[in-house]
This record gives structure tokens, C-alpha cells and sequence, in this order.
């Protein structure tokens, strides 16, 4: 007798052969590969700006540096300026205010100078005149 079956065919599972697996395993390694040369790519633009930012700056900094030059000269002269208005030109030179040297730890009114400052003084003169007039 004749033997008749009537299931369905059961389909036969695909095995993943090797040949498939080098080609997924060298799409990987290309697109690995593309990736890397583009990030490359693109930092060596980005060198390439900077340097050309910096150049530029470079020379705009080589404009500027004649005036930080005169800058430097006034800042000198005003400070000459400041210390002749306020008549401390021997007190810079390392001397006191009657022309004896001052020690590195002696402060610039101290070198046997009267410590009464000039407004006391003034005072003391205004009230000793008041008692002479009288």
C-alpha cells in the first residue's frame, strides 16, 4: 500500500554558511574604515582653520604691540607725575624727607622727622597764635 502524507512539508532551516559571514564581517571592517577616514578628515580641517585663525591673530597682536609699548611709557610717566604731586621723589629714591637713607624696613616719614603731621602741626601753630594776639 501506498503510503500518503498529508502534513506540511516541513521547511529545512537555512544554515548561515561562512561565505556569509565574510562578507558581513568585511562590510563591517569597510564601513569602520570610512568612518575613521572622515573623523580624520575632519580634525585635519579643523587644524587647518586654527592655524590660520592664529596666524591671523599673530598678526593682528604684531599691530598692537607698538601701542602696548607706549601704554607702557605713559603708565611709567604718569606714576613720575603722581610722585612729584605728591612730593615723594626722594621717598622712591630710597631716602627720607631730609636726605638720610632709609633702612629696607623703615617706613619713609621715619628717619628723624617730627612724627606730628602737618594738619596737627597747623592747628597747634593757629591755637598758639590765638593766645598770642590776645
Amino acid at each position: 500500500m501506498i503510503r500518503i502524507n498529508l502534513l506540511p512539508v516541513r521547511k529545512k532551516a537555512k544554515k548561515s554558511t561562512a561565505r556569509q559571514l565574510l562578507v558581513l564581517y568585511g562590510l563591517c571592517i569597510v564601513l569602520t574604515g570610512i568612518g575613521i577616514f572622515y573623523l580624520w578628515q575632519a580634525q585635519a580641517r579643523e587644524i587647518d582653520a586654527l592655524g590660520k585663525r592664529e596666524a591671523q591673530l599673530r598678526t593682528e597682536i604684531a599691530k598692537y604691540a607698538k601701542y602696548e609699548k607706549l601704554v607702557q611709557e605713559i603708565k611709567q610717566k604718569k606714576e613720575i607725575i603722581e610722585r612729584k604731586k605728591r612730593g615723594d621723589s626722594r621717598a622712591s629714591k630710597g631716602q627720607g624727607p631730609d636726605g638720610s637713607d632709609l633702612g629696607p624696613d623703615q617706613p619713609a616719614g621715619a628717619a628723624g622727622e617730627d612724627m606730628v603731621s602737618e594738619p596737627v602741626a597747623d592747628r597747634r601753630a593757629g591755637g598758639y597764635r590765638r593766645r598770642c594776639e590776645k
